[in-house]
């Protein structure tokens, strides 16, 4: 066969390296996630879930490099309580988590997400 003269762009071999530079860090992440980063984020979690009873802390493996730890409130009641004419309604507090995960190119991810009583965050009803 015939070389037509092709020579790829000057830039492809330094951005061919960036990416093999890049996957490599991305798998020394994930192995340090694994290895490490995981266990210890859901043994320092434990401990504090331990010590506040109305946390809990979850750790979900995910065969698709998607494990998560988190530490979540258990639902527990408020002391609010809601009157309308002759029912009243004790309020309940759900949510609230700490997140750590990886992102798909294995860097962590934290996320906060703030409890919140669900009655109270519809406007209609907060007059």
């Amino acid at each position: 066969m015939a070389s037509i003269g092709f020579s790829p762009p000057p830039g492809i071999k330094a951005a061919f390296q960036d990416y093999c530079t890049v996957l490599k860090r991305t798998g020394e992440r994930h192995a340090h996630w694994n290895a490490v980063a995981r266990e210890f984020i859901f043994r320092t979690l434990s401990v504090l879930s331990r010590e506040l009873k109305s946390l809990r802390a979850v750790k979900e493996e995910s065969p698709r490099n998607f494990d998560t730890v988190c530490l979540a409130f258990m639902s527990e009641p408020t002391n609010i309580v809601l009157s309308t004419g002759k029912a009243t309604e004790g309020l309940v507090r759900f949510g609230g988590y700490l997140f750590y995960s990886q992102v798909f190119i294995c860097k962590f991810l934290v996320c906060i997400s703030y409890p919140y009583v669900q009655t109270l965050q519809n406007p209609s009803l907060n007059k």
